[in-house]
């Protein structure tokens, strides 16, 4: 028996949408891969593996098939019973798991479908590297364990390329067969993290998980072509990246990641080249960016819940968790001297627990009503 929400309640971790942009799924802690329709933002399923004690059934990948049918996700699945990692996969209209790929040496950190939808690539944890197999009969293709870190990200090209970051400083590139065309190390000391390909594939925009920094590769060869000014950028770190088309026709270049008590979002218009504008978009850091076919992005939060970035950079929809978050309660916990009734501070009010039957309230402006 788990409670439904009716949205994550844990870190969502990684997003993927389908090729007509109608569907959205996201991968979270809490052990759910979660569907939505977009634009609503309506729940539409809930797709739950097969959980364990702690850790086991984490979530922290999560793929659409191009036309939305087929979700695969991974994380932390499968090794408390197997002593090795799955991959599960769920047909999105009934909701039910049709199959698992297991014996993997390594948690999953990221999961990938081509353009076309005839390959599958994971990102693998340990030093176990990438994988790459065909989406329909599940054989392996190729794959690459020369890796001295996690592999974090892995992101395709619309030629079918494939492109992935790991935490031992470097990016590389591969062909659609799944041989090495090329690997680098595009900042000395800092551990890529997010990856993703311009629209007409000759870029690649690298994100870091330890440093406030972009830097734009060349796809052919990984060279460094610009880094995307970050000066007076309030964040710690950019881990997530993506190009996402503009109202006008234009194409930005997104990073998002933790600032100063707050998740936010940067954009540079003209491929990376215009200045820096950032948007607080989540009271928590943001590990994950994806483009959406319709402009703009949406972007996986901590705190926790989903956003969109609109085509013109403002903030379309902001997360939306349904829990109280505690750590506002900091300083504010107030207690009645029978112990009976607590109350505590939320995002729109105080919130109010009485344990003679009414529950939870949120008391704010001077009005109650119960919290749904």
């Amino acid at each position: 028996m788990r409670v439904e929400a009716g949205a994550h309640s844990a870190p969502v971790n990684r997003l993927a949408v389908d090729s007509a942009g109608t569907v959205l799924a996201s991968a979270s802690d809490d052990k759910t891969v979660r569907l939505w329709s977009l634009p609503s933002g309506e729940l539409r399923g809930v797709l739950r593996v097969p959980i364990g004690e702690a850790q086991e059934g984490e979530l922290d990948a999560v793929a659409l098939s191009p036309d939305g049918r087929v979700a695969f996700a991974g994380g932390i699945s499968g090794f408390a019973w197997d002593k090795t990692y799955a991959i599960y996969w769920f047909d999105t209209a009934t909701q039910r798991m049709t199959g698992r790929l297991p014996n993997l040496p390594a948690q999953v950190n990221h999961l990938a479908v081509s353009a076309d939808g005839t390959s599958r690539a994971a990102a693998l944890g340990g030093q176990t590297g990438v994988r790459l197999w065909d989406a329909a009969t599940g054989r392996a293709i190729a794959e690459d364990r020369a890796y001295r870190g996690p592999a974090r990200m892995v992101v395709f090209a619309a030629d079918g390329r494939f492109f992935t970051t790991a935490a031992d400083g470097l990016v590389r590139a591969y062909a659609a067969d799944g041989r090495k065309l090329a690997e680098a190390a595009p900042r000395e000391r800092a551990r890529p993290y997010g990856i993703a390909v311009s629209p007409d594939g000759t870029l690649v925009a690298v994100g870091y998980e330890n440093v406030a920094a972009v830097d734009v590769l060349a796809a052919n060869g990984l060279r460094r072509v610009f880094s995307p000014d970050v000066t007076g950028v309030p964040a710690a770190w950019l881990p997530a990246v993506a190009w996402a088309s503009e109202r006008r026709g234009g194409v930005q270049l997104l990073a998002a990641g933790f600032g100063p008590q707050r998740g936010i979002v940067l954009r540079w218009a003209d491929f990376g080249l215009g200045p820096a504008r950032d948007l607080a978009a989540s009271p928590d850091s943001i590990l994950h960016l994806l483009p959406l076919p319709q402009g703009g992005a949406a972007f996986a939060a901590a705190d926790p819940g989903w956003g969109v970035v609109g085509p013109d950079g403002t903030l379309a929809r902001a997360p939306r968790p349904p829990l109280s978050d505690a750590r506002e309660a900091r300083g504010g916990l107030a207690v009645s001297a029978d112990g009976r009734t607590i109350e505590w501070p939320g995002a729109q009010g105080r919130l109010r627990f009485e344990l003679d039957g009414r529950g939870l309230e949120q008391i704010a402006y001077g009005w109650k009503q119960p919290y749904a």
